[in-house]
């Protein structure tokens, strides 16, 4: 029984350094793919269905029934000495330049939604209505504190927006996380116009080289990317929408 036993831990053996090898090699050409920018703007490109808004569009919606602008958080810089703790991430930053240049166009009250998704003593809300407020000179009309995602934003957004009348909105996000967002808005009873901002994708006049040589902007779009098809199909099957 010795030598039986003794080849059949050296067959796995094998196996096991192979499989682990295969394994190796899959996670090194997946993370190779997704550092590629023809992979990562092709990923991209699926999620911005939502085109920017011309000032026509937007005075034409702002002229509309009641409205509101609602702008989306995404995440926190929890060590920030500079400004004396928490501030907002630089995706929320984004998100908030454009809804206080919208607001400064339409004159429409802004609600800013986000909660604290690890617990924090600070809702991202409260970060949020900050910067409005200290950068921008804009106060904010309502804070969604509540939420610690895409779709809770939506459930408690629009709780507040209709207790005010209001079930129209300018809905300012990613344009790679606008399809999401817009379908979760929508399927809470919400007339959205869709304010994408910083659009990710291929600058004009690229060499071919552009597109085959791996670099890091390109994998942080191919993984916002893949969080974004994932999370749109999760939502499809917990959500229905």
């Amino acid at each position: 029984m010795g030598r039986p036993m003794k080849r059949l831990k050296t067959f796995f053996r094998r196996r096991g350094r192979q499989a682990a090898l295969a394994i190796a090699l899959a996670i090194g050409g997946s993370a190779v793919l997704m550092s590629l920018s023809g992979v990562s703007d092709a990923l991209i490109d699926s999620l911005q269905v939502f085109p920017a808004l011309t000032m026509t569009e937007i005075q034409a919606a702002a002229s509309g029934p009641p409205a509101a602008i609602v702008i989306l958080s995404a995440g926190r810089r929890v060590y920030a000495p500079e400004f004396g703790g928490e501030t907002a991430d630089e995706i929320t930053l984004e998100r908030v330049r454009y809804g206080a240049r919208l607001a400064r166009e339409t004159g429409l009250p802004v609600l800013v939604s986000g909660g604290s998704t690890q617990g924090e003593a600070v809702p991202l809300a409260t970060l949020m209505a900050g910067v409005l407020r200290g950068d921008y000179g804009i106060e904010t009309k309502w804070q969604e504190s509540r939420s610690t995602n895409t779709a809770e934003n939506a459930v408690y957004s629009a709780e507040i927006l209709k207790r005010a009348g209001i079930n129209r909105v300018f809905l300012v996000t990613h344009a790679w996380h606008m399809k999401r967002a817009y379908a979760a808005f929508a399927a809470n009873g919400v007339s959205v116009v869709a304010a994408p901002t910083a659009f990710y994708g291929r600058p004009a006049g690229r060499s071919w080289s552009y597109y085959l040589e791996p670099n890091m902007r390109a994998f942080r779009n191919a993984g916002y990317a893949l969080h974004e098809i994932v999370g749109f199909y999760w939502y499809a099957l917990r959500y229905g929408y």
